[in-house]
């Protein structure tokens, strides 16, 4: 909680002493605009949906989701890289509230439809927390929230087992790295609820179905998944 009001703090500090500029280009951010001025934010075009629907079936995302949302092609757009890397190693909190403002809003009829009870952000081993001090998934998860009044809970998933970076691993390497790494806590919270989980960048999804595994074997109804981008294959954004 108390890097969670820091980092609200500098980000509040930062807007007052030292003006706002968008995170792409750089240029001053008027007074209507938020994290990326709107010049940039119009290159930034959101994923088709048919697209989506495609790599939801070829990730094997169906397994344990009953549907998957997200609003960018990670291989399209370099902006969204640099945005996303900003986001995770950088300590600039607002771009995942703006982003998950804005999945909130693209999906809003879907996520009512659902009748989503919790978002579960994806959490980081305490290790990585501690070194990072925040959670860039729970950031996301506070604009969805913001938006959509569906409540977020921290204290149902624990990750419990370090993993090393997924960067560099085939898929198989992915899913034995993740493997048993994550805990159910509250157990008796779990059952007949619907759940979210939330990420920055579903590559495989390996990590978010490790996690729809463990709430589903633990009498969750349904759970979704939600993230800023996912990569399509090359041959399947022509």
């Amino acid at each position: 909680m108390l890097f969670k009001r820091l980092n609200k703090f500098w980000s509040d500090f930062s807007d007052f002493f030292i003006g706002r500029e968008c995170e792409v280009c750089e240029i001053p951010l008027s007074s209507t605009e938020n994290v990326i001025c709107n010049n940039c934010l119009s290159k930034l075009q959101f994923i088709d949906s048919a697209l989506l629907e495609n790599e939801f079936h070829t990730k094997s995302l169906h397994l344990n989701f009953t549907n998957f949302y997200s609003l960018f092609n990670f291989n399209e757009f370099t902006e969204i890289k640099e945005l996303v890397h900003k986001l995770k190693y950088s300590n600039n909190i607002r771009i995942g509230e703006f982003f998950g403002e804005i999945i909130a809003e693209k999906y809003r009829k879907q996520l009512e439809d659902a009748k989503i009870d919790f978002l579960i952000p994806v959490p980081l081993h305490p290790i990585k927390q501690a070194e990072r001090g925040y959670n860039q998934s729970y950031w996301i998860s506070k604009g969805i929230s913001k938006i959509s009044g569906i409540k977020i809970k921290n204290n149902f998933v624990k990750r419990i087992k370090y993993t090393e970076t997924q960067t560099h691993l085939n898929l198989h390497e992915r899913k034995l790295n993740v493997e048993n790494a994550f805990k159910i806590i509250n157990h008796n919270k779990i059952k007949g609820k619907i759940f979210a989980v939330i990420d920055d960048v579903v590559t495989t999804g390996s990590t978010t179905s490790e996690i729809a595994k463990n709430l589903l074997e633990n009498g969750a109804k349904a759970v979704y998944l939600i993230s800023i981008a996912t990569p399509l294959l090359p041959n399947k954004s022509n």
